[in-house]
């Protein structure tokens, strides 16, 4: 079950850096941490640049099941 966005995950204004750091440098991003971006990308709080950096990143890295 995938909780309403909103009120789930903390928000972090560093959330989308940190993760594309991660996925960049090839580390284990954590399910959280995904669905915490996917979230706010859904809420429109992310710009055309951060989602574009991020699913490009993640398709670099080698998307998995468990990321989505």
């Amino acid at each position: 079950m995938i909780p309403a966005p909103g009120n789930f995950f903390p928000v972090s204004r560093n959330m989308i850096r940190d993760t594309l750091e991660k996925l960049i440098n090839r580390t284990p991003v954590d399910t959280n941490e995904c669905q915490g971006v996917f979230i706010e990308m859904l809420e429109g709080r992310l710009t055309e640049s951060e989602i574009a950096a991020f699913l490009t990143a993640l398709r670099a890295k080698g998307e998995d099941f468990s990321d989505l």
